[in-house]
Protein backbone atom coordinates (compact mmCIF):
# COMPACT_ATOMS: atom_id res chain seq x y z
CA UNK A 1 0.00 0.00 0.00
CA UNK A 2 1.25 3.50 -0.73
CA UNK A 3 2.18 5.70 2.21
CA UNK A 4 -0.67 8.04 1.24
CA UNK A 5 -3.27 5.32 2.00
CA UNK A 6 -4.93 6.04 5.33
CA UNK A 7 -8.22 4.10 5.04
CA UNK A 8 -8.94 0.63 3.72
CA UNK A 9 -12.26 -1.09 3.09
CA UNK A 10 -12.49 -4.84 2.63
CA UNK A 11 -15.91 -5.59 1.18
CA UNK A 12 -17.50 -8.87 0.18
CA UNK A 13 -20.01 -7.33 -2.22
CA UNK A 14 -22.49 -10.18 -1.90
CA UNK A 15 -22.45 -9.90 1.89
CA UNK A 16 -23.02 -6.15 1.54
CA UNK A 17 -26.19 -6.65 -0.50
CA UNK A 18 -27.77 -9.57 1.42
CA UNK A 19 -29.69 -9.55 4.69
CA UNK A 20 -29.35 -13.17 5.82
CA UNK A 21 -26.71 -15.83 6.29
CA UNK A 22 -28.16 -19.33 6.31
CA UNK A 23 -26.83 -22.66 7.53
CA UNK A 24 -28.05 -26.08 8.55
CA UNK A 25 -25.89 -25.95 11.69
CA UNK A 26 -24.58 -23.21 13.98
CA UNK A 27 -21.38 -22.98 11.95
CA UNK A 28 -22.07 -21.67 8.44
CA UNK A 29 -20.16 -22.61 5.32
CA UNK A 30 -16.96 -20.79 4.44
CA UNK A 31 -17.32 -17.18 3.33
CA UNK A 32 -17.27 -16.80 -0.44
CA UNK A 33 -14.57 -14.15 -0.02
CA UNK A 34 -11.65 -14.88 2.28
CA UNK A 35 -9.56 -11.87 3.29
CA UNK A 36 -6.69 -13.88 4.73
CA UNK A 37 -4.27 -12.51 7.31
CA UNK A 38 -4.79 -8.83 8.12
CA UNK A 39 -1.78 -8.49 10.42
CA UNK A 40 0.09 -6.15 8.10
CA UNK A 41 -3.03 -4.07 7.49
CA UNK A 42 -3.72 -3.64 11.20
CA UNK A 43 -0.11 -2.74 12.00
CA UNK A 44 0.47 -0.39 9.04
CA UNK A 45 1.68 2.91 10.54
CA UNK A 46 -0.38 5.08 8.15
CA UNK A 47 -3.71 3.26 8.29
CA UNK A 48 -6.24 5.20 10.37
CA UNK A 49 -9.51 3.50 9.36
CA UNK A 50 -10.48 -0.10 8.55
CA UNK A 51 -13.95 -1.17 7.40
CA UNK A 52 -14.82 -4.84 6.89
CA UNK A 53 -18.05 -6.12 5.33
CA UNK A 54 -18.31 -9.89 5.44
CA UNK A 55 -20.78 -12.75 5.86
CA UNK A 56 -19.46 -14.59 8.92
CA UNK A 57 -17.17 -12.32 10.98
CA UNK A 58 -15.93 -15.32 12.96
CA UNK A 59 -13.90 -16.24 9.86
CA UNK A 60 -12.17 -12.86 9.69
CA UNK A 61 -8.75 -12.26 11.22
CA UNK A 62 -9.60 -10.14 14.27
CA UNK A 63 -6.43 -10.65 16.28
CA UNK A 64 -5.82 -6.93 16.18
CA UNK A 65 -2.60 -5.12 16.98
CA UNK A 66 -3.17 -1.68 15.48
CA UNK A 67 -1.20 1.03 17.28
CA UNK A 68 -2.29 3.84 14.92
CA UNK A 69 -5.88 2.80 14.15
CA UNK A 70 -8.62 5.39 14.79
CA UNK A 71 -11.71 3.83 13.18
CA UNK A 72 -12.85 0.20 12.96
CA UNK A 73 -16.07 -1.12 11.44
CA UNK A 74 -17.13 -4.78 11.26
CA UNK A 75 -20.44 -5.40 9.50
CA UNK A 76 -21.41 -9.05 9.20
CA UNK A 77 -24.48 -11.26 8.98
CA UNK A 78 -23.77 -13.03 12.26
CA UNK A 79 -22.49 -11.99 15.66
CA UNK A 80 -23.71 -14.02 18.63
CA UNK A 81 -25.28 -17.44 19.13
CA UNK A 82 -28.23 -17.62 21.52
CA UNK A 83 -26.81 -20.33 23.77
CA UNK A 84 -23.35 -18.83 24.25
CA UNK A 85 -22.26 -16.88 27.30
CA UNK A 86 -19.75 -14.89 25.31
CA UNK A 87 -18.38 -15.69 21.88
CA UNK A 88 -14.84 -15.91 20.59
CA UNK A 89 -15.49 -12.85 18.43
CA UNK A 90 -16.22 -10.65 21.44
CA UNK A 91 -13.15 -12.03 23.20
CA UNK A 92 -10.91 -11.14 20.26
CA UNK A 93 -12.33 -7.62 20.01
CA UNK A 94 -11.98 -7.19 23.78
CA UNK A 95 -8.31 -8.17 23.56
CA UNK A 96 -7.60 -5.95 20.55
CA UNK A 97 -4.67 -3.58 20.87
CA UNK A 98 -5.80 -0.24 19.42
CA UNK A 99 -4.90 2.42 21.98
CA UNK A 100 -5.87 5.36 19.74
CA UNK A 101 -9.27 4.03 18.61
CA UNK A 102 -11.93 6.76 18.36
CA UNK A 103 -14.74 5.00 16.47
CA UNK A 104 -16.05 1.43 16.81
CA UNK A 105 -18.92 0.12 14.69
CA UNK A 106 -20.36 -3.40 14.99
CA UNK A 107 -23.43 -5.05 13.50
CA UNK A 108 -25.04 -7.30 16.09
CA UNK A 109 -26.80 -9.71 13.74
CA UNK A 110 -28.59 -12.31 15.87
CA UNK A 111 -29.31 -15.99 15.32
CA UNK A 112 -32.76 -17.24 14.31
CA UNK A 113 -34.12 -20.77 14.04
CA UNK A 114 -36.33 -22.07 11.25
CA UNK A 115 -37.63 -25.45 10.16
CA UNK A 116 -35.91 -24.76 6.85
CA UNK A 117 -33.76 -21.68 6.37
CA UNK A 118 -35.27 -19.64 3.57
CA UNK A 119 -32.70 -18.90 0.84
CA UNK A 120 -34.38 -15.82 -0.59
CA UNK A 121 -31.98 -12.87 -0.22
CA UNK A 122 -29.52 -15.12 1.60
CA UNK A 123 -25.76 -14.81 1.25
CA UNK A 124 -25.33 -18.32 -0.15
CA UNK A 125 -27.90 -20.94 -1.05
CA UNK A 126 -27.99 -23.82 1.41
CA UNK A 127 -31.10 -25.71 0.40
CA UNK A 128 -32.38 -26.90 -2.94
CA UNK A 129 -35.48 -25.39 -4.48
CA UNK A 130 -37.48 -28.41 -3.33
CA UNK A 131 -36.43 -27.88 0.28
CA UNK A 132 -37.26 -24.18 0.01
CA UNK A 133 -40.86 -25.15 -0.77
CA UNK A 134 -41.08 -26.68 2.72
CA UNK A 135 -40.32 -23.39 4.41
CA UNK A 136 -42.96 -22.33 6.90
CA UNK A 137 -43.56 -19.05 8.64
CA UNK A 138 -42.13 -20.31 11.92
CA UNK A 139 -38.83 -18.48 12.15
CA UNK A 140 -37.99 -17.97 15.82
CA UNK A 141 -35.62 -15.55 17.52
CA UNK A 142 -33.99 -17.25 20.49
CA UNK A 143 -32.71 -13.89 21.71
CA UNK A 144 -29.26 -12.80 22.82
CA UNK A 145 -28.16 -11.68 26.27
CA UNK A 146 -26.14 -8.67 25.15
CA UNK A 147 -25.30 -7.80 28.73
CA UNK A 148 -23.37 -11.06 29.02
CA UNK A 149 -22.08 -11.03 25.46
CA UNK A 150 -20.77 -7.48 25.20
CA UNK A 151 -20.05 -6.27 28.75
CA UNK A 152 -16.35 -7.34 28.60
CA UNK A 153 -15.91 -5.32 25.41
CA UNK A 154 -17.64 -2.24 26.80
CA UNK A 155 -15.48 -2.41 29.90
CA UNK A 156 -12.35 -2.69 27.74
CA UNK A 157 -13.17 0.34 25.57
CA UNK A 158 -13.38 2.54 28.68
CA UNK A 159 -9.60 2.74 28.41
CA UNK A 160 -9.76 4.14 24.87
CA UNK A 161 -10.30 7.72 23.61
CA UNK A 162 -13.54 6.53 21.99
CA UNK A 163 -15.78 9.22 20.50
CA UNK A 164 -18.30 7.12 18.53
CA UNK A 165 -19.81 3.72 19.35
CA UNK A 166 -22.26 2.07 16.94
CA UNK A 167 -24.08 -1.08 18.05
CA UNK A 168 -26.25 -1.80 15.05
CA UNK A 169 -28.94 -4.28 14.08
CA UNK A 170 -29.73 -5.99 17.38
CA UNK A 171 -33.11 -7.71 17.59
CA UNK A 172 -32.94 -8.17 21.37
CA UNK A 173 -33.19 -4.44 22.04
CA UNK A 174 -34.29 -4.89 25.68
CA UNK A 175 -31.08 -6.81 26.40
CA UNK A 176 -29.05 -4.14 24.60
CA UNK A 177 -30.58 -1.40 26.75
CA UNK A 178 -29.90 -3.49 29.86
CA UNK A 179 -26.26 -3.65 28.78
CA UNK A 180 -26.10 0.15 28.54
CA UNK A 181 -27.69 0.51 31.97
CA UNK A 182 -25.34 -2.00 33.60
CA UNK A 183 -22.11 -0.89 31.89
CA UNK A 184 -21.43 2.83 31.72
CA UNK A 185 -20.40 4.33 28.40
CA UNK A 186 -16.81 5.54 27.92
CA UNK A 187 -16.42 9.02 29.40
CA UNK A 188 -15.01 10.37 26.11
CA UNK A 189 -17.97 9.15 24.03
CA UNK A 190 -19.75 11.79 21.93
CA UNK A 191 -22.03 9.67 19.72
CA UNK A 192 -24.00 6.49 20.43
CA UNK A 193 -25.54 4.88 17.35
CA UNK A 194 -28.26 2.23 17.87
CA UNK A 195 -29.60 2.27 14.32
CA UNK A 196 -31.37 -0.70 12.72
CA UNK A 197 -32.24 -2.18 16.10
CA UNK A 198 -35.68 -3.34 17.21
CA UNK A 199 -36.24 -0.39 19.52
CA UNK A 200 -39.97 0.21 19.94
CA UNK A 201 -42.16 3.14 21.13
CA UNK A 202 -42.13 1.90 24.74
CA UNK A 203 -38.32 2.20 24.78
CA UNK A 204 -38.67 5.99 24.77
CA UNK A 205 -39.67 5.71 28.44
CA UNK A 206 -36.48 3.74 29.10
CA UNK A 207 -34.31 6.55 27.71
CA UNK A 208 -36.17 9.11 29.80
CA UNK A 209 -35.81 6.99 32.95
CA UNK A 210 -32.13 6.32 32.26
CA UNK A 211 -31.20 9.85 31.28
CA UNK A 212 -27.90 9.43 33.09
CA UNK A 213 -26.81 6.85 30.49
CA UNK A 214 -26.84 9.62 27.86
CA UNK A 215 -24.89 12.07 29.99
CA UNK A 216 -22.01 13.57 28.06
CA UNK A 217 -23.24 12.47 24.63
CA UNK A 218 -23.57 14.98 21.81
CA UNK A 219 -25.63 12.71 19.52
CA UNK A 220 -27.95 9.73 19.92
CA UNK A 221 -28.51 8.14 16.51
CA UNK A 222 -31.67 6.04 16.07
CA UNK A 223 -32.13 5.50 12.35
CA UNK A 224 -34.63 2.99 10.91
CA UNK A 225 -35.91 1.89 14.33
CA UNK A 226 -39.45 1.08 15.45
CA UNK A 227 -39.80 4.31 17.42
CA UNK A 228 -42.32 6.54 15.67
CA UNK A 229 -41.66 10.21 14.95
CA UNK A 230 -44.28 11.32 17.50
CA UNK A 231 -42.56 9.28 20.22
CA UNK A 232 -39.06 10.38 19.25
CA UNK A 233 -40.04 13.98 19.99
CA UNK A 234 -40.17 13.03 23.68
CA UNK A 235 -36.43 12.36 23.58
CA UNK A 236 -35.63 15.97 22.80
CA UNK A 237 -34.30 17.80 25.80
CA UNK A 238 -32.54 14.78 27.30
CA UNK A 239 -29.18 16.27 26.37
CA UNK A 240 -27.82 14.89 23.11
CA UNK A 241 -29.01 15.76 19.62
CA UNK A 242 -31.46 13.08 18.45
CA UNK A 243 -30.94 11.78 14.92
CA UNK A 244 -33.97 9.62 14.19
CA UNK A 245 -35.98 7.94 11.46
CA UNK A 246 -38.76 5.37 11.67
CA UNK A 247 -38.20 1.97 10.06
CA UNK A 248 -38.48 -1.78 10.45
CA UNK A 249 -35.61 -2.15 12.87
CA UNK A 250 -33.56 -5.35 12.77
CA UNK A 251 -32.91 -6.26 9.14
CA UNK A 252 -29.92 -8.67 9.16
CA UNK A 253 -29.81 -12.14 10.68
CA UNK A 254 -28.17 -15.55 10.76
CA UNK A 255 -30.79 -18.25 10.19
CA UNK A 256 -30.13 -21.84 11.24
CA UNK A 257 -32.48 -24.36 9.65
CA UNK A 258 -32.85 -27.77 11.24
CA UNK A 259 -32.62 -30.88 9.15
Amino acid sequence: MPDSCTDIRLIDERAATRTALTATYFDPNENLVQFGSLTRVYSHPNIRGISIVTADPFQVDTDIDAPELRKFSLLGLRYADPYDTGTDLTERLTNAKWPKLEELELRLAETYMASVAYDSDAYAEVYTEERMDEYGDDEMDEGTDWNVELSPLLEAIHKLPLKRLALLGAASSDALLELLAETALPPTLEELDLSDTSLAPHDVDWFIKHKSVLEGLKRLVLLRVGIRDADAVKLEGLGPEIVHSHGNGRSHRFVVGSE
